[in-house]
């Protein structure tokens, strides 16, 4: 009986091993991430921060400076960019405004942009991410430093970002497929509540959560509010007095009360000369 041979099992060929194999598609992998021209600038940052001591790390970080100035290049030559000038003395490089010499952010923190009308919240309290929270914190670094802010409500606000900076990392507020695209209907509300429908969870008007914060009168603005409420009561009482009487009005055909000193008990005139009459009185006093 004839018996059929093996078939003869697939084979790699000779030339293409698994080295060479593994090498076109590192290759190719590579050519790929290099049309992107973000690459570069993101292939420094990890091997500088994976492994710093390396040689390759080394050489990366002696040319970063001519690798961010190739990935900031503007993607035409008629593109302006931001004119901004960091610490380091880098230059921003991300693409400037309309008509301006800034970008959206550094336009913000140096020259402001308009902001809605009748905004509800104000922009120091949109903290969306943490780069937000650390433009809060750059305007209340701000207005501490031109002393446009008092201490207690900046000291406030210091504490609202370090709770936002704990929450950054759970708070998420990315759009979601599952959003809602309309406002509902709600029912007007009541325009007077009774006592009996109210609680202890109403919340002020916003209008009300807008005005300042009250302090406390200090004890140099208190005795002055007192003394000008003493003054304006004593100039009240003029003229109410009696006729006749010290501060109530003149009495006609009576002559105003003599002013006249007597210049004995005046201590600005000279005393009269003493006589030996009165020198003895004042002997027989002494006795």
């Amino acid at each position: 009986m004839h018996q059929r041979s093996p078939k003869p099992s697939a084979s790699l060929p000779q030339s293409d091993t698994l080295a060479t194999i593994a090498a076109r598609v590192k290759s190719l992998i590579r050519n790929t991430l290099l049309a992107s021209p973000d690459f570069p600038r993101l292939y420094a940052d990890v091997v500088i921060s994976s492994a710093p001591n390396s040689n390759e790390a080394k050489t990366l970080a002696a040319n970063y400076q001519k690798i961010i100035d190739r990935t900031n290049m503007p993607i035409h030559p008629n593109v302006k960019s931001c004119t901004h000038v960091k610490v380091t003395g880098v230059r921003c490089g991300s693409p400037a405004l309309r008509g301006e010499q800034f970008c959206y952010f550094h336009q913000r923190m140096l020259r402001s942009v308009k902001t809605p009308p009748q905004s509800r919240l104000h922009p120091i309290a949109l903290i969306e991410d943490e780069e937000a929270i650390q433009a809060s914190l750059m305007e209340v670094i701000n207005a501490l430093l031109r002393n446009t802010i008092d201490l207690k409500r900046a000291e406030l606000i210091l504490r609202a970002l370090h709770i936002a900076v704990k929450n950054a990392r759970r708070a998420r507020f990315t759009a979601d497929s599952n959003m809602v695209k309309e406002v509902p209907e709600y029912p007007a509300p009541p325009t007077v509540a009774s006592a009996a429908q109210k609680t202890d969870f109403d919340f002020p008007p916003v209008a009300a959560l807008q005005q300042p914060l009250r302090r406390k009168p200090t004890f140099q603005e208190l005795w002055k509010a007192s003394k000008e409420e003493l003054d304006s009561q004593a100039e009240a009482r003029v003229g109410t007095a009696a006729p006749g009487c010290p501060g109530g009005p003149e009495v006609p055909g009576r002559s105003a009360p003599s002013t006249k000193t007597n210049p004995a008990l005046d201590p600005t005139q000279p005393k009269p000369p003493v006589t030996e009459r009165d020198s003895q009185k004042q002997k027989r006093a002494a006795r």
